[in-house]
């Protein structure tokens, strides 16, 4: 294997081990606005939470386009190997 290839491989994994855990963050925050919501009867509190959800639902779709991108890459670059 050369060593771009190398140098590839491992910004790919770097991108991966900066993406899983925003994603897991941001599923960390949804959990518990979804349960504050739950007990929430003002309407003011709801407002901001579904705002929040929102926000979220958005970011993980983007993070999930990134680990595709990369995942696309990584199976292509061991295709190109062979």
């Amino acid at each position: 294997m050369r060593t771009d290839e190398l140098k590839e491989l491992e910004k790919l994994g770097f991108e991966l081990s900066d993406l899983l855990p925003r994603l897991e963050m941001i599923q960390h925050a949804s959990e518990a606005v979804t349960a504050l919501n739950r007990k929430a009867d003002n309407t003011t509190t709801a407002y901001f939470a579904t705002k929040v959800l929102s926000n979220i639902y958005t970011q993980m779709q983007k993070l999930s386009a990134e680990i595709d991108d990369i995942a696309f890459k990584l199976i292509n670059f061991e295709e190109e190997a062979e």
